[in-house]
């Protein structure tokens, strides 16, 4: 055995007989134990990268402030460089330290900077071990619990271990170490991390980050044999404009998971949709809106919404006035999505939506015409264009409509009208389908008997 693996093996008897605490002094024998077995894999043949004082330093526990943050940026340099799978001889080495690492009194540890310090171990110990699992079930289950512990502190985007948390993040979602938590039948704490993730999520975060996150979550969706129903309710119950508590961050992650994994999900939204429809109680999550759910899935994941056609359907002929007024806001709502055509499977409930202008109900009829101008006004050369114009049209040319619906119409073209000369020219969009409607607004005016 050289020099450095025996340095090594003697550095994981000492942390292996280390006291707990105090805290301080944990965390500083938990660095340097890190940036050593960095150095093990990766200068195996020798110390060759540390100075003397450094070498003392490390195996004479002299800690000192401007030591420890000497070793500390070393360290950072090492676990960047360190490769996965070493020779036998670094993994014989090393054993010390993974059994160190597993103690029970550092795993339960309530200090902060000493859990993250123990999370970066392990997913550095992780890594370098794959594919083989360098613990029993019991101990890498906590040892998830602790990672996903390390998560909650990415809210804070200025603490001193943010870097040693983003670092933890990565490490999983490249390595996918987070497929063994499936493994493990940990779906309580995955449920926890893709709730964590959602809860801390925010503008502040970069990119990176946010892809980890995704990455993460859409790899646990993609490897899962059956996708928990608890795990599904995280994610729908984040969707939805007017959700209070969510951030817009949150709900676009959310989507984004959905629409990468769409495939795998499609069969499981469908059930919790149809169960929230249908009202027959079998959904355990009641805080989600079918409505705004609709909404955000009708951008991300669209094939999923063939199912809800027919309860939509029943919603627009319903008795209670509310209940048709909802289904006509969120289907105004879907059709005047800038860049999205009408589903192919919306068609009917889009013709069921244009017949709601003759509903018995005022205030239903006027917001059907202010989503129809919403439509135009959203893509005034979509091919349901002439369609929309026809029907508002005919609002015009009803005796018995109110007063007010037919102000309410007169004035709505006038925006579309308005709208279309503002757009220019526009080679796709024929220009009969909107020059009359300047002369119909007159003659409504001028004309009692029109």
């Amino acid at each position: 055995m050289g020099a450095a693996e025996e340095q090594l093996k003697e550095l994981g008897e000492k942390l292996e007989a280390a006291p707990p605490d105090p805290a301080d002094d944990l965390a500083k024998l938990l660095e340097v134990r890190t940036c050593y077995c960095s150095l093990g894999g990766w200068f195996c043949g020798g110390l060759t990268f540390c100075t003397e004082e450094e070498k003392n330093l490390i195996f004479g526990h002299q800690f000192k402030v401007q030591d420890f943050r000497r070793v500390n940026q070393q360290a950072a340099e090492c676990l960047h460089g360190v490769e996965q799978s070493p020779g036998p001889s670094v993994m014989e080495t090393i054993q010390p330290c993974l059994k160190a690492v597993a103690r029970d009194e550092f795993l339960k540890h309530h200090d902060e900077d000493v859990k993250v310090l123990l999370a970066t171990c392990f997913c550095e110990i992780t890594r370098i071990t794959a594919p083989e699992a360098p613990y029993s079930d019991d101990v890498l289950r906590d040892m998830f619990h602790l990672i996903v512990d390390t998560f909650s502190g990415l809210n804070d985007v200025n603490g001193k271990s943010f870097g040693r948390r983003v670092a933890i993040l990565e490490t999983v979602a490249r390595y996918r170490a987070c497929v063994v938590m499936l493994d493990l039948e940990c779906n309580d704490l995955i449920a926890d991390m893709f709730r964590s993730f959602l809860e801390i999520i925010s503008d502040n975060h970069e990119p990176n980050i946010v892809n980890s996150m995704q990455s993460v979550m859409a790899l646990i969706i993609d490897e899962s044999e059956d996708i928990e129903e608890s795990l599904l309710n995280v994610l729908l119950s984040t969707l939805g404009r007017k959700k209070t508590g969510v951030s817009l961050p949150a709900r676009k992650l959310a989507r984004h998971v959905i629409e990468h994994s769409a495939g795998k999900l499609e069969p499981y939204i469908r059930k919790i949709l149809t169960s929230s429809l249908d009202g027959d109680g079998t959904s355990t999550n009641n805080s989600i809106d079918h409505h705004e759910v609709i909404f955000d899935l009708y951008q991300c994941a669209p094939k999923v919404l063939k199912v809800v056609v027919p309860y939509i359907t029943g919603e627009l002929l319903a008795d209670e006035v509310e209940t048709r007024s909802k289904a006509v806001e969120i289907l105004g709502e879907l059709f005047s999505l800038p860049g999205i055509p009408i589903l192919e499977s919306f068609k009917s409930l889009f013709d069921e939506f244009l017949k709601r202008l003759t509903d018995r109900a005022v205030e239903i009829r006027v917001s059907v015409i202010e989503h129809l101008k919403k439509c135009l006004m959203s893509n005034h050369s979509r091919p349901e264009a002439q369609e929309i114009i026809k029907a508002l049209c005919d609002r015009l040319l009803d005796y018995e409509e109110n007063v007010s619906v037919k102000c309410y119409t007169m004035e709505r073209l006038a925006d579309i009208y308005k709208f279309y000369c503002q757009s220019g020219s526009d080679s796709s969009v024929n220009s009969d389908d909107f020059e009359w409607i300047p002369g119909k607004i007159l003659r409504c005016l001028y004309d009692k008997d029109f």
